[in-house]
């Protein structure tokens, strides 16, 4: 029988999980987009210090690397080095973005710890890039990192805006800084209000988060 504590502990921790994954990434660099890895059983994804661009010489040691397990039907990283923190890594969901800081031909830059903003080469033909705009188009829900933001009806007509209160967004189509959202209300009914355009950055700084799942 499953008892009262147990229930409260993963609770607690559904919480600390979706919390996380929604706020995480609130005043980062943005970059170029995120890269998703192949993450299939057997897989090995090597991180370099120093990237070979040519390709027909040795190529340079890698520093470490990840690999991957089978875990009840899914992959799991079987080992990966500590320092190891990307943005986003939940395996059993299908969810693994590492930020991209660079795009290259062979080799993509990446931060590899979000915390410190260690960063590491992989090659690109390890995994799938992934652009900000195919990433915000496929969140369940987007909000704004502070109050009194404002939507607007059209990016190319200028307008004071309008403040919603406590609003949160689905995203329709992005162009250049502006997304062009669904606003949803918040305060329960999950109601659609009406369809407006919303600012997502601005000098490189993010000006949103998002909810990759609920």
């Amino acid at each position: 029988m499953i008892n009262g504590r147990y229930i409260l502990i993963q609770i607690v921790l559904l919480f600390f999980f979706f919390g996380t994954i929604s706020i995480k990434a609130q005043n980062i660099e943005i970059g170029m987009g995120f890269f998703s890895p192949t993450t299939e059983v057997g897989e090995v994804l090597y991180l370099y210090d120093t990237p070979n661009h040519r390709k027909n010489t040795v190529a340079e040691q890698p520093i470490d690397s990840i690999t991957f397990k089978n875990w009840y039907g899914n992959s799991e990283i079987d080992y990966a080095p500590n320092w190891f923190a990307p943005m986003h890594q939940k395996l059993d969901y299908g969810i693994f973005y590492i930020r991209v800081k660079r795009v290259g031909r062979d080799y993509h830059e990446l931060v590899v710890n979000e915390k410190t903003g260690k960063t590491a080469y992989i090659e690109s033909e390890a995994g799938k890039f992934v652009s900000w705009p195919e990433f915000l188009i496929g969140m369940h829900s987007i909000e704004f990192i502070s109050e009194g933001q404002k939507v607007y009806d059209n990016p190319m007509i200028t307008s004071a805006g309008k403040v919603y209160e406590r609003p949160f967004f689905r995203a329709l189509y992005i162009v250049g800084d502006w997304i062009e959202v669904i606003i949803i209300d918040n305060e329960g009914s999950g109601e659609i209000i009406r369809r407006g355009w919303i600012h997502w950055k601005k000098d490189g700084k993010l000006l949103i988060r998002w909810s990759l799942l609920s």
